[in-house]
């Protein structure tokens, strides 16, 4: 299920990318496109401005170079469409108009609009829009084969990974099949002398600092379980029968403090036992009241 979702993960993550950079890549080109366009048709109503500025100069009749440029006194002469958003929009330059048709305007002097005006209806020039649907057909064809590549690599990449990552499975396998109390060794060597390797060795290590602590709670709760209960068995005995016997008051009083001792004494022997066997008490039994 992890090696799944990994593989989706990575397939994902080139696909998004070149899907990302594709429609990125078209649009800059698009609109790199346009822009180019534009600057192609205001810098012929630049020279067209000029030429026709040196002909009102010279009393001639205003006359453009090009048949889809016309000059225009004022704006009355204007297109409906160019004169009504050109009310509402002064400093506008592009216009579009039903049937297709687009308009670039330039005014003759720039500081007193008025004067003139030149018009360039410029539909049938449009390079850009009859090869929209060639360029968006070459920019999904790219898309596709792009596609293709990226998942040519992501499964390269997962089956890179799946073969980096199969030592650390081994590792994962020969941890979780080792029960506590039989903690694997020397398995450190079979694996290569990269980060996985050298992560091996760290954790075997570890193990066996875990091995060495499992083996002394074993022997202290041994020790507990015996040695140390042994004497405290014997003191109370002792206790016991020198309860049974005559004694005076301060006998009686030693006899009771030595009795109070290895009741303490057996209750924090019972507590640490618990403790090294995982076993919940409660704290009134760790503490004696006499």
């Amino acid at each position: 299920m992890k090696t799944k979702q990994l593989r989706n993960r990575i397939i994902t993550y080139f696909v998004s990318i070149v899907v990302l950079l594709s429609v990125l890549f078209s649009l800059i080109t698009l609109l790199f496109s346009y822009i180019i366009e534009d600057s192609f048709f205001y810098q012929i109503l630049e020279d067209e401005r000029k030429q026709i500025a040196l002909q009102i100069v010279n009393n001639e009749t205003p006359k453009a170079h090009f048949d889809f440029v016309t000059f225009h006194p004022t704006t009355d002469t204007l297109p409906e469409v160019v004169r009504t958003l050109l009310a509402e929009e002064p400093n506008r330059k592009e216009f579009s108009a039903e049937a297709g048709k687009h308009y670039h305007i330039a005014f003759l002097n720039k500081d007193e609009r008025g004067q003139g005006i030149l018009l360039a209806e410029v539909s049938g020039h449009l390079v850009v829009r009859e090869l929209r649907g060639l360029m968006l057909g070459f920019s999904l064809t790219l898309l596709v084969i792009g596609l293709v590549i990226a998942l040519l690599l992501a499964l390269g990449t997962v089956k890179l990974a799946k073969k980096l990552l199969k030592p650390l499975d081994e590792l994962m396998v020969i941890v979780e099949a080792s029960p506590v109390e039989n903690l694997p060794t020397n398995f450190a060597s079979q694996f290569s002398q990269n980060e996985i390797g050298k992560f091996a060795q760290t954790l075997e290590s570890a193990l066996a600092r875990i091995r060495a602590f499992v083996e002394r709670e074993r022997q202290f709760t041994r020790d507990i379980s015996h040695e140390l209960r042994t004497p405290v068995t014997i003191s109370q005995g002792a206790v016991s029968l020198l309860n049974h016997t005559e004694l005076n008051c301060k006998q009686q009083e030693l006899v009771a403090r030595i009795a109070e001792s290895d009741q303490q004494m057996q209750l924090t022997l019972e507590a640490l036992l618990a403790l090294a066997r995982k076993k919940q008490i409660h704290r009134s039994r760790l503490i004696y009241n006499p």
